[in-house]
């Protein structure tokens, strides 16, 4: 008896670990896509009122917990002499779905206004991808449970 409501705790727990694991994987990708939204939102209005350089600015954005991985991949191809397009794709290679698309479709060169334009665009993109994804999260985080633990319980049913 002790033996079977623990093997059905361990279940409905590994059910839940589950769930939790896909969900913290969906939720994570949203704050990238976030994350990568803003960061480009604030170089385009960094060079848009305080004049700044775009390798200034890449610099800066380093420092972001998720997306700064990616634009020090993008610097790191610039100092081994890639040209700024190409290390901007290979920067962003590693980035899967529709925001890695999204970001190496973006041209950072040209004068100012393309580049403003640019990355305003890739901003706008990038924030509706996110709201998308974000309706979409919701309904299969639903689903997730619902399968998960009508599975678990019906293994319980058979179990017992």
């Amino acid at each position: 008896m002790v033996r079977d409501v623990l093997g059905s705790l361990l279940l409905l727990g590994g059910a839940l670990w589950l769930w939790l694991g896909l969900v913290q994987a969906q939720r994570r990708q949203l704050r990238l896509l976030e994350e990568l939204a803003a960061s480009l939102e604030q170089m385009a209005s960094a060079i848009r009122f305080r004049r700044e350089t775009l390798l200034r600015l890449l610099a800066a954005q380093r420092q972001r917990p998720l997306a700064g991985p990616y634009y020090g991949a993008v610097l790191a191809a610039l100092e081994e002499g890639i040209s700024l397009p190409a290390a901007w794709r290979q920067g962003f290679a590693a980035l899967s779905g529709e925001g890695g698309r999204i970001l190496r479709r973006l041209e950072p060169e040209g004068d100012e206004q393309r580049i403003l334009g640019e990355l305003t665009w890739a901003a706008g993109e990038l924030t509706e991808l996110r709201r998308g994804l974000e309706q979409e999260s919701r309904q299969r985080e639903k689903l997730w449970f619902a399968g998960l633990f009508s599975g678990a319980g019906l293994l319980l049913i058979l179990l017992i």
